[in-house]
């Protein structure tokens, strides 16, 4: 597959769901679109994402970074909104 340009289709998928065994890549449960983003998660609660950035770094908001992007499980989100209702920040 060549250098694309303005308007080329793709001859090959880029990708697949192709087994792990043959050394292609696999469709993981639960994937990407199950995550939220700071943006999603910083909607959901009513405040900025700069105060999500904040509530990652600081250990109290559950949250996977991939490549440069936080991403929050909704079950970690939930989990945290929970302890936040019980009366405090407890750290995970």
């Amino acid at each position: 597959m060549g250098a694309l340009g303005p308007g080329r289709a793709v001859s090959a998928p880029i990708f697949g769901n192709r087994s792990a065994s043959s050394g292609g890549l696999r469709a993981i449960e639960g994937g990407a679109d199950h995550l939220l983003s700071v943006r999603q998660v910083a909607d959901r609660l009513g405040v900025s994402t700069f105060t999500v950035y904040g509530l990652c770094e600081r250990g109290e908001l559950p949250h996977a970074r991939i490549a440069n992007a936080v991403r929050v499980m909704p079950s970690d989100l939930a989990g945290f909104i929970q302890r936040q209702r019980a009366g405090g920040k407890h750290r995970v």
